[in-house]
């Protein structure tokens, strides 16, 4: 079942995060599907490869979709900040790279990230080796936003990509 509500804070053909339109110290649950085109974007991105003949010859239904908690704080540090948390799950087709035929694979990825200004990385020195940052005693992945804006849509990309199983094999029945 859909579930995605009129989130003003996102873009939903980009993914961009808009901060500026987010309250201060306040939780927004989110949920996003293939509903949502950036979103959907990423599972045909996953489908790419798969040619179109293969995908008639199986009845597997594919998805991708996001649940989760987005957090506008503020703080002395590093004054605006971004906390997301949540889950990014997807079943996306692929070929066995022992027999090549085509299967689905399915992935379920957890998410916490720590997100601040661009700015904050110059004035305290932080260099791209430093990829976590400890917020409220909590250890979260490192991103940073430009102009209150955050790319969420790359954001998940890249989890989706490094733990997308390299080597799928169909499991022997």
């Amino acid at each position: 079942m859909t579930e995605n509500i009129a989130l003003t804070f996102i873009n939903p053909q980009s993914g961009i995060i808009k901060l500026q339109k987010l309250r201060s110290d306040a939780t927004e649950n989110v949920f996003f599907d293939k509903d949502v085109p950036w979103l959907c974007n990423l599972l045909e991105e996953l489908n790419e490869h798969v040619e179109e003949e293969d995908r008639k010859l199986t009845d597997c239904t594919t998805f991708i979709e996001f649940k989760g908690q987005i957090t506008k704080k503020k703080n002395t540090k590093f004054e605006e900040m971004l906390i997301f948390k949540g889950k990014i799950s997807a079943k996306y087709l692929t070929y066995c790279v022992s027999t090549g035929e085509v299967m689905s694979d399915s992935l379920e990825v957890d998410i916490a990230i720590g997100a601040i200004d661009k700015d904050n990385q110059k004035k305290y020195g932080y260099d791209d080796d430093i990829i976590d940052i400890e917020i409220n005693g909590e250890e979260l992945d490192l991103y940073y936003f430009e102009d209150h804006q955050l790319n969420l849509a790359s954001i998940i990309h890249e989890y989706i990509y490094l733990n997308k199983n390299p080597y799928p094999r169909l499991t022997k029945q």
